[in-house]
């Protein structure tokens, strides 16, 4: 599995700790966040972007998404801070600078652990370590409408999701009980999507370090720092298997996540690995970086329809510089999005013969072209039949 993955490019960052990534869909810029704020690159080129700010005052940078809506030609970046500020960064038109449009303290939040934003809804999720959950509908100017705010008590949030189930969205909450995340039992949070309430829990056991979900596949994973991850499904909350990861230091939150359409689990680990499951049999790749140092976050994108990890090496203390490695998956599969579009262009060239056949029955003796005509359909027949096996 691993050798169908390539090392793409391999970033130098300034930051000694880097805490969260986040991708864009076009693979263009990457945002790296941590205790020095965040930084920008372009992911095609390496290159570190000009950025509007550092992290002073705020903290450090512990959750990032980035928000692109249909008819958006341009990127916005939202990140949240240690001490429960949200700002959001939008990118200058026709430039790869951008600007800062906001920094806004979340009420009692403190630490915001994760974001999520849904594009049909145009809604943004936050989470923070003090159970504060909110919903914003975010405009065209990327303001934020606040929608729903609600605590959950007793539960250190580490992870937020909207689950694609019509115009309530429902959200799923990842935490634990107490927050004392090796003390207490992990759990999951439905919470209804037009007042926050909760509609449902479910007990995950073991202890949550990170955490991501698929909805659509019926599946979440969790990180248990002292065994691996843990998957479940969406449905009833019942666990379904857990897959190793070897723990060779004091056990730490590693970031979890799915790619090649949930059907790869891609993982961390304390000893430079990343670790790669096949969600069904469970088997493992690896994907090796330079040296044995932590390797916590973890971040997978779908550039340009082509399987993409990002991960990065980071160091508690000290000036020495983090590495952020770029993996793309070197063949795959026609997508299904590719797929529908052959089809549609097969389908009218089938179309345009069928025209012109018919234009020929017109102009040309009918009774001389008839047999012509039938073996042409053949042909055509054929044709097509055979284009609809290839793909």
């Amino acid at each position: 599995m691993s050798t169908e993955y390539h090392i793409e490019k391999t970033i130098k960052s300034p930051q000694a700790a880097v805490l969260c990534l986040a991708a864009t869909e076009k693979g263009q810029f990457l945002a790296s966040g941590g205790a020095d704020g965040v930084y920008l690159w372009n992911m095609k080129t390496g290159k570190q972007l000009r950025r509007p700010g550092g992290g002073g005052f705020r903290g450090d940078t512990t959750a990032m998404t980035w928000i692109r809506g249909e008819d958006d030609a341009d990127e916005a970046l939202i990140y949240g801070t240690l001490r429960g500020y949200l700002i959001c960064w939008r990118q200058i038109k026709d430039t790869t600078d951008f600007e800062e449009l906001y920094c806004l303290h979340i009420g009692s939040a403190t630490e915001i652990t994760a974001l999520d934003f849904n594009p049909p809804s145009r809604r943004l999720a936050l989470s923070s370590r003090n159970g504060t959950i909110q919903v914003h509908q975010v405009d065209a100017h990327m303001s934020l409408h606040g929608h729903i705010s609600v605590s959950i008590q007793n539960c250190d949030a580490r992870a937020i999701y909207f689950l694609p189930n019509g115009e309530s969205r429902n959200i799923m909450v990842f935490g634990c009980h107490s927050g004392k995340m090796y003390s207490t039992t992990p759990v999951a949070y439905l919470l209804r999507g037009n007042d926050g309430s909760v509609i449902e829990s479910y007990d995950a056991g073991g202890i949550i370090g990170n955490a991501t979900m698929n909805a659509a596949k019926d599946v979440f994973g969790i990180d248990d720092p002292s065994q691996g991850v843990a998957l479940y499904r969406v449905l009833d909350g019942a666990k379904v298997k857990t897959l190793p990861v070897k723990a060779t230091k004091t056990p730490r939150p590693r970031q979890v996540a799915f790619t090649q359409d949930s059907k790869i689990v891609v993982s961390g680990s304390d000893h430079g690995i990343i670790y790669m499951f096949e969600r069904r049999d469970g088997s493992v790749s690896k994907l090796t970086t330079e040296g044995t140092a932590w390797v916590q976050t973890v971040t997978t994108a779908n550039v340009d329809g082509i399987s993409t990890i990002v991960a990065v090496n980071s160091r508690d203390v000290g000036t020495e510089m983090s590495k952020i490695y770029i993996w793309k998956k070197q063949s795959q599969p026609l997508g299904a999005a590719e797929i529908i579009e052959n089809d549609t262009l097969t389908l009218a060239c089938k179309n345009w013969l069928i025209i012109g056949l018919l234009v020929a029955l017109l102009t040309f003796n009918f009774s001389h072209m008839l047999s012509l005509v039938l073996c042409i359909w053949d042909l055509v027949d054929s044709f097509w039949r055979g284009m609809m096996l290839f793909t």
